[in-house]
């Protein structure tokens, strides 16, 4: 019947048949003309109800049939109904009037959707995210995991075609029962710092009030009109960029592992451990947690519990599922059942004699397959692999925490980790749903080395005098804030990067007196993890007060400052980044910006460090470390790819 319907009613397409669930046949048609030019058309009919994964030109022939009273629209990728326009769209145009042509072409579409005379269901899979307003226009909404709750269910299609009553969804203020002061309102909540950090925010709101106050035509069209100058601003092109070396992040180049990881064991049960738990019990991997304690090995699973918990009370998890993925974890004290493990993750204090008796430990009891990968931010990989008596299977990684949130993971190879290890660890951090860079060996990686100095020139400017609050200030005024950074990533794990890359660079790293951060982790201010740091923070709330205890220490420690540089615009500048690519430590640009954005809270509108050099003008780049040069020393000498930019103008990172 359902065959017959789709016959009779779409006689004239040409069809070949996919199965799906009972009575339900999907048709990819050809042969009308609106559907010639579409590559994404999937699109069928059960009973009198039509249904298709992309909303397309195929609404017309809808609209048209008179045997289709009502239509479904689901999304065929898992766990997603709708995200963004494609950004290679917005990348090709030229002009603002470019972009506003195919900003204009959207509303067309929607308006149709918004006025059809049948009712329309969007079947919501977890998230919608670009096409957000699409989902709104139409008139019911059901969320579900699981599309053949849909397509498997009559009686869903016959309620639609007959009882269901319209409920139209516009978005005009009056039926809302609002009025205009939202934009007002909403426009003190945004504040005025961001205004200026980004264009877009403060104009959306104006954007908003047009529609509201002169109608939807007159809002569309000033949506158009905006949307093509936001993406003509320097602050676009930087978010394009980044996104595209997202996408090349997310890419396993080292091909498909010939084991897959299904058992994993993570060594140690602190918090970063609970994250790395987490993100990967919640992607199926059976994980053993070992901790040398019973405290510390239920503080661990406790933690691993809350994580989860919170993700239910986000409504991101129901009980069941908590429960479900909490039960794919084992606690213990020793190496038992780790000759089932497929990857061992050791968390351990980076002390290389520590690190050395666990890897040997753990390759004495493990299967010559098992990959040990090794949580380091500074050590070189190399230094422990030495002992191993299976180096091809030892690589280094560095999360960074909070390992559950934070998205940049850094994978580390020495000359002797083969290719199917690196497939392995990929995979892995892939399903844990990370970006991934790979960096070369050598003291500090990619990401550590570039903070290292950045977090010594904070110390050094307070050692100078500079009020901690006045510097919050400046660098959060960038969207940088070092404090807060410093305190994230631990300040007894800073003065351990500080103390060590000082010894690997010598005179080249230089900054301030790291007896500031020794005085910090003596007086136990470790950052978020202990309460206090350079700011207060209690539970999981992070304070914008700074911590006074400082004082004491600053002025004991305090030094003269250099008046030449000593500017609020000198303050806010210093990069390593463009070394590590000379060096070959990076591969590329696009992982070096990926890096410093997702991993060190570089601002996301600068696009990353070699994206921050094509638009300052590597001349400006190079005059300022220059002027630090002649103050400070060898610390701020330009590095030979730099000048070699300077010698071509029209040369950039990204041409």
């Amino acid at each position: 019947m359902v065959a017959y319907r789709a016959t009779g009613s779409l006689s004239r397409f040409s069809a070949f048949r996919v199965p799906r669930s009972r009575g339900y046949v999907c048709r990819n048609f050809t042969g009308s003309s609106a559907l010639l030019t579409t590559t994404h058309i999937n699109y069928g009919v059960k009973g009198d109800v039509a249904l298709h994964s992309e909303f397309t030109e195929v609404m017309d022939e809808i609209w048209a049939s008179d045997q289709i009273r009502s239509v479904i629209l689901i999304s065929p990728k898992p766990g997603c109904f709708t995200v963004d326009a494609d950004i290679n769209m917005l990348v090709t145009c030229k002009t603002p009037q470019e972009v506003a042509q195919i900003s204009q072409e959207a509303p067309i579409t929607l308006e149709k959707l918004e006025k059809s005379t049948k009712p329309v269901v969007t079947a919501i899979s977890e998230s919608s995210l670009g096409g957000l307003e699409f989902a709104i226009l139409c008139q019911y909404r059901i969320a579900t995991k699981d599309r053949k709750t849909v397509l498997g269910a009559p009686e869903v299609p016959r309620s639609l075609a007959g009882d269901l009553t319209r409920s139209r969804r516009c978005t005009k203020a009056a039926q809302n029962g609002t009025d205009n002061q939202i934009p007002r309102r909403k426009r003190q909540g945004i504040g005025g710092k961001i205004e200026w950090l980004y264009p877009a925010p403060l104009k959306i709101i104006d954007m908003v009030k047009t529609g509201i106050e002169q109608g939807s035509d007159a809002g569309y069209l000033s949506e158009s009109q905006k949307l093509g100058e936001f993406v003509m601003t320097k602050e676009s092109k930087a978010l394009m960029r980044l996104y595209h070396g997202q996408v090349l992040c997310k890419k396993n180049t080292s091909g498909a592992p010939q084991k897959e990881v299904k058992q994993l064991a993570i060594l140690g049960a602190g918090m970063m451990e609970a994250g790395i738990t987490q993100v990967s019990m919640d992607k199926g991997l059976k994980t053993i947690l070992k901790d040398a304690t019973l405290t510390g090995l239920g503080r661990g699973q406790q933690q691993v519990f809350k994580g989860l918990t919170d993700k239910v009370k986000k409504k991101a998890l129901t009980s069941f599922e908590r429960d479900s993925i909490f039960s794919n974890l084992t606690g213990q004290f020793d190496y038992h059942g780790f000759k089932k493990t497929d990857m061992v993750m050791d968390t351990v204090f980076e002390d290389l004699g520590f690190k050395h008796r666990v890897l040997q430990e753990v390759q004495a009891v493990t299967l010559d397959h098992c990959v040990f990968a090794s949580n380091i931010s500074a050590l070189p990989i190399s230094e422990i692999t030495a002992i191993s008596k299976r180096p091809e299977k030892v690589i280094g990684r560095h999360y960074f925490s909070p390992a559950d949130k934070r998205q940049l993971l850094e994978m580390i190879t020495t000359k002797k980790t083969s290719k199917d290890t690196s497939a392995s660890a990929v995979a892995v951090h892939l399903k844990q749903g990370k970006v991934i860079i790979v960096v070369k060996d050598g003291p500090g990686f990619y990401t550590t080395r570039c903070l290292a100095p950045m977090m010594s020139e904070v110390i050094r400017i307070l050692q100078e005098g500079v009020d901690p609050k006045k510097l919050d200030s400046l660098t959060t005024s960038l969207g940088f804030p070092m404090g807060a950074l410093v305190d994230e990533v631990g300040v007894d794990v800073a003065k351990h990067v500080v103390k060590d890359l000082g010894k690997a660079f010598g005179e080249q790293s230089g900054g301030g007196n790291p007896e500031l951060l020794t005085q910090l982790v003596s007086k136990s201010f470790l950052g978020h993890k202990s309460g206090e740091g350079f700011s207060i923070c209690q539970g999981d709330v992070k304070s914008k007060n700074l911590n006074s205890d400082m004082d004491s220490i600053l002025t004991s420690l305090k030094m003269p400052p250099k008046s030449e540089v000593s500017s609020d615009e000198d303050i806010q500048f210093v990069s390593e980044a463009v070394m590590c690519l000379q060096e070959g430590t990076l591969a590329t640009p696009a992982e070096g910006d990926t890096g410093a954005t997702f991993g060190l809270s570089f601002p996301l509108r600068l696009g990353g460090p070699f994206r921050f050099v094509d638009l300052y003008g590597t001349q400006k780049t190079v005059d300022g470390l220059k002027m630090y040069e002649a103050a400070y020393g060898k610390e701020f000498t330009p590095c030979q790819l730099l000048a070699d930019h300077t010698n071509s103008p029209n040369k950039k990172f990204y041409q």
